[in-house]
């Protein structure tokens, strides 16, 4: 793409590059973005270890374009839902949940559960490298509070 004027801003504002798309995508992250963003909906499914793979492919085109791997911080981007037991959680799910997926498929594929559960499974991808969780805003309303409380109070 064109930019004209150049931009006079030193050091530039980060590039942000969301999706995994191994072939292209990751490598583009690898040449430009100062952060990439792996959203919730890797196919087929979004278990840790398709995570961990996307983050492998990244790293060899880090090591392909000459990046340092580190300098490229690293989140994920979904849906967060917390809720007080299970029964309300699936009620709360019910009002974000796309239809092609099924109900547990989507509790699966995001960051779901009690507090507890919820601050498990963000350990989890702590655990592999990812340093930022971008919750959609939608699926924390009304959910500020419990959110702030259980969970934040777990990561500083």
């Amino acid at each position: 793409a064109i930019c004209e004027p150049k931009p006079v801003q030193k050091p530039h504002p980060p590039i942000w590059i969301g999706g995994v798309g191994e072939r292209l995508l990751l490598r583009v992250t690898a040449e430009l973005a100062n952060v990439s963003t792996f959203m919730e909906n890797i196919p087929p499914d979004n278990s840790l270890e398709k995570y961990k793979h996307k983050l492998e492919v990244l790293r060899r085109h880090c090591e392909d374009v000459g990046r340092n791997y580190d300098d490229i911080v690293k989140s994920w981007h979904g849906d967060v839902l917390i809720a007080k037991d299970e029964v309300e959680l699936k009620k709360k799910a019910k009002r974000f949940w796309p239809r092609n997926l099924s109900l547990k498929e989507y509790l699966e594929r995001n960051i779901t559960g009690t507090p507890e559960e919820v601050v498990d499974k963000i350990w989890k991808f702590v655990d592999i490298g990812i340093t930022y969780v971008i919750p959609n805003i939608d699926t924390l309303r009304g959910d500020n509070q419990l959110f702030s409380e259980h969970v934040m109070e777990n990561f500083h």
